[in-house]
């Protein structure tokens, strides 16, 4: 349970980068030896590890400072000079939390010392009384790193006033409870008092020093104590309860107040601590047995990709058999299956069968990454693929599918016990929505007229299809025909035509100038068709005809008899059939031009 919710890293100094070569292996800034683990000065704070070698100082058991001391837990430890009466000097051990605290929470504070056994050069060892914790929002340094003297705070943790902490023999905890203010996340282990209010015991010839080790540092809530252990003893043991100190009121579930409770009888011991903070509770399982065999049985579901799959034995369990052949607390079962522990402890034995099922993978689907909206203030439903226990969409709803009414970026996550997987919708709308085309139903093309009209789409959309084969929103038209354009937007394919038909034309010009340049030279009919043309006749202002036709191709040269006609107005008559009994007559002037 310490390691789920232990808010201090590396408490118990296991972790580490490198074997310590000799004193000073705590550093200030860097974690070259132990992890996690600081100090917050020059002053050389100590890391001792069974790999250290002998002549390194700092192996263990046997060291500098200890004739024969072994970690609390494990095969290290940490430590420092508390005082020393020679000159002012102090040393501490500093770590930053796995997370801040959080205001108005109870946490459960502890940490184990032993004291130094064997005299240095600065003399023989004391013992000291008031060793404590600063927890601080924020780490706490010097601003002179070579300034050796108590640090200016006063700690929330303390070891008791008078209780000298002098056992060379067991590892002594100091512990208490510490209500958070919120944010704190640093802590700071040593001697805080001056020297003056230093209070010291024991020592011999010499000046004299404090110097502990420290190990087991840890900071629980309240809320998830698991302090008291499930035990199995052999009948006739008596096992002693001890719950965290500092409770104003301790009631067990035996009726008991008293702050421990001594048990000799198998079954569940609950025990309520009353703090200034609140009540918490503590559980422990106590089995008295007599040689018999417990059996149990339990069926495992494991996620498919969870192999190997970690199987662990009772910490109550002293001997370990599994049915793989290993005697280790613990194996990896690398595939589904049933595996067998035998197993005693405290004067019994116990079989355990353990059945692991593997819970089987459900595979992604492909969903689209694109949804379109293809009416103005449209919805749009998206969703994720069924049968999966949880579904949080960007949104915040948790269903598996939702509408939305705009575009944007919609991701959803998707899980159960075993798979989880995420997939991000695009929503888009149609930008053509509002967009129509608007080609006139019909138009005329005028040979003499308009040789050449221009028929435009609506400007705006992605493409245009005409069945002329343009690709262009207008297009120039000199034929008559149905002309038909095609559009595609993301939602739509429009279509639209135009009748496009030539215009009926008996036209004369009113004016020619016969100087053989090659422009207007010619005097003659403009019509189109020019089926019902029957005559063309040209007078001078004297009444004298000077030009006549009958065939809308031919026209006056501006010659009159064998010569060229003055320049001035003339008068011309144009007759024609339009489709009634009686021919239809024009008539009117033009100026010839020289």
């Amino acid at each position: 349970m310490q390691a789920q919710t232990d808010l201090v890293p590396n408490g118990d100094f296991e972790s580490f980068s490198a074997c310590p070569i000799g004193f000073s292996c705590i550093e200030a800034s860097t974690f070259t030896w132990v992890d996690n683990w600081l100090r917050p000065s020059e002053a050389t704070s100590d890391y001792f590890h069974e790999c250290a070698s002998g002549f390194s100082e700092v192996s263990i058991p046997e060291n500098y400072f200890f004739t024969y001391q072994f970690a609390r837990s494990g095969v290290a430890y940490g430590g420092f000079y508390a005082y020393l009466n020679l000159f002012l000097y102090r040393e501490y051990l500093q770590v930053e939390l796995t997370e801040p605290m959080e205001p108005g929470t109870c946490y459960y504070v502890e940490f184990w010392v032993a004291p130094a056994e064997q005299a240095d050069f600065f003399g023989d060892p004391f013992a000291i009384d008031e060793i404590g914790m600063y927890i601080s929002n924020g780490r706490i340094t010097v601003a002179d790193p070579f300034d050796y003297s108590p640090l200016d705070v006063i700690p929330q943790i303390v070891s008791p006033d008078g209780f000298f902490l002098s056992d060379t023999l067991n590892w002594m905890k100091i512990s208490g409870i510490y209500v958070a203010e919120g944010g704190e996340d640093w802590i700071t282990i040593g001697n805080f008092k001056s020297d003056a209010d230093t209070e010291t015991e024991g020592g011999g010839m010499g000046e004299g020093l404090a110097y502990y080790g420290l190990d087991d540092v840890s900071i629980i809530s309240l809320e998830a104590i698991d302090i008291l252990p499930d035990t199995i003893l052999c009948a006739g043991d008596i096992l002693t309860l001890t719950p965290p100190e500092g409770a104003d009121l301790y009631i067990w579930n035996t009726g008991d107040t008293s702050a421990t409770l001594e048990v000799f009888e198998t079954g569940t011991y609950i025990v309520e601590m009353q703090f200034p903070c609140g009540s918490f509770f503590d559980t422990a399982e106590v089995v008295f047995s007599i040689d018999d065999v417990t059996l149990s049985s339990s069926t495992i579901e494991v996620c498919y990709n969870a192999f190997p799959f970690t199987l662990e034995g009772s910490d109550l369990y002293d001997v370990f058999n599994w049915s793989t052949g290993a005697t280790t607390a613990s194996i990896e079962a690398e595939e589904p299956g049933t595996y067998v522990l035998s197993a005693f402890g405290g004067c019994a034995s116990f079989v355990d069968t353990f059945i692991i099922v593997s819970i089987e993978q459900v595979p992604n689907e492909t969903l689209p990454d694109t949804v379109l909206i293809c009416e103005a203030f449209g919805t749009a439903d998206i969703f994720a693929p069924p049968f999966f226990e949880n579904y949080l969409w960007s949104t915040g709803e948790n269903t598996p599918a939702i509408t939305v009414g705009g575009t944007g970026f919609f991701t959803v996550d998707y899980s159960n016990s075993c798979d989880a997987y995420s997939h991000t919708y695009t929503v888009i709308t149609d930008p053509y929505l509002e967009l129509e085309l608007n080609l006139p139903e019909q138009a005329q093309v005028c040979p003499f007229g308009s040789p050449v009209i221009v028929l435009n789409a609506t400007n705006g959309f992605p493409s245009y299809q005409w069945n002329i084969g343009a690709g262009s929103a207008a297009i120039e038209v000199t034929e008559a025909g149905v002309y038909t354009v095609e559009v595609t937007t993301y939602c739509r394919t429009l279509t639209d035509s135009t009748i496009v038909t030539t215009c009926e034309v008996m036209s004369l010009p009113n004016a020619f100038s016969p100087n053989n340049d090659g422009i207007n030279d010619l005097f003659s009919v403009i019509c189109n068709p020019c089926d019902g043309f029957t005559g063309l006749y040209l007078y001078n202002r004297w009444g004298e005809l000077v030009f006549e036709t009958n065939d809308p191709t031919i026209g006056w040269d501006g010659i009159f008899n064998e010569k060229d006609a003055e320049a001035g107005a003339y008068v011309y008559l144009l007759t024609f059939e339009n489709g009634s009994d009686t021919p239809s007559m024009e008539k009117g002037s033009f100026i010839l031009i020289r």
